[in-house]
């Protein structure tokens, strides 16, 4: 899946974020990781949406006989138990 998000902008992308990632102590880097996610959350999920929230991949289209194929992924985003 993380292949799929960062498609667009390549392996650059996931370069830099690492890169990122390497500059924080490691007792910090869950912590900075979880507050991404958050921030995320805020920008990206709105109040309607955040009781049934689902990701969708789209997968590249494929050459058939006769007819080009997509496939698209919905996977469900469900919060861990408390």
């Amino acid at each position: 899946m993380l292949v799929e998000i960062l498609r667009p902008a390549g392996a650059e992308l996931a370069r830099r974020w690492i890169a990122c990632l390497m500059l924080a102590p490691e007792a910090e880097r869950e912590v900075i990781v979880r507050s991404v996610e958050q921030r995320m959350a805020e920008l990206y999920l709105s109040n309607e949406t955040q009781s049934e929230r689902t990701v969708n991949v789209e997968h590249p289209p494929e050459q058939r006989e006769g007819f080009v194929e997509q496939k698209i992924s919905t996977y469900a985003v469900k919060d861990k138990p408390d």
